[in-house]
């Protein structure tokens, strides 16, 4: 009976985490990803799979990574009185691969960092400040973080691994500063 929310859901783990939610009969799966093909086929193939659903498959096309993208995202779900009850922050940038970090571009660097941490908080932001959330309206945040992040050495992943350790390190705190009873944030993650 939920609105979820995917981002980077039309393919890998995402497009297997909107089949699980369909499966649980969420009332409405939201699939964003970069790539306007990829989402809506994701959404063309989750319909025909549960066509007998009541579960409702829109797909958006987007990019964490652009800040006035994410603006826009939220501002066209508040206009569709669309709440979303369910975040999934799944899409993630896991370029440069290199095996010597001091020898990467750093622009390439930080668009990790960009789109892993920044992406990702705004995403976030933007999901807990929802006007059309009720007072007392429990919302449910989950980071799909990456195995990578435990992982020492990490060849050629070095900026891929710390930004996602730097995001999960800071939605630890964030969930530290907002109660359960307000939001629930779970982190995993993913080999």
């Amino acid at each position: 009976g939920k609105t979820v929310l995917i981002t980077g859901g039309g393919s890998g783990i995402g497009f297997e985490i909107a089949r699980s939610f369909a499966k649980a009969r969420a009332s409405r799966i939201i699939i964003v990803g970069r790539r306007a093909a990829v989402v809506d086929s994701a959404a063309t193939k989750l319909r025909d799979e549960f066509n007998d659903s009541a579960t409702e498959f829109i797909p958006r096309q987007g990019d964490i990574g652009d800040d006035s993208s994410v603006a826009a995202l939220w501002d066209d779900l508040k206009s569709q009185n669309i709440l979303v009850d369910v975040l999934i922050l799944n899409a993630a940038y896991l370029f440069p691969m290199a095996p010597d970090t001091l020898r990467m571009d750093k622009a390439e660097v930080m668009k990790a960092f960009d789109v892993n941490v920044g992406g990702n908080l705004l995403m976030s932001s933007k999901f807990v400040d929802q006007s059309l959330r009720p007072k007392g309206h429990q919302l449910n945040l989950v980071n799909v973080s990456t195995g990578a992040i435990h992982m020492n050495p990490a060849p050629t992943q070095n900026p891929y691994a710390t930004s996602k350790a730097a995001f999960a390190a800071l939605l630890g705190r964030i969930a530290d500063e907002h109660p359960v009873e307000d939001v629930q944030i779970l982190s995993f993650h993913q080999i």
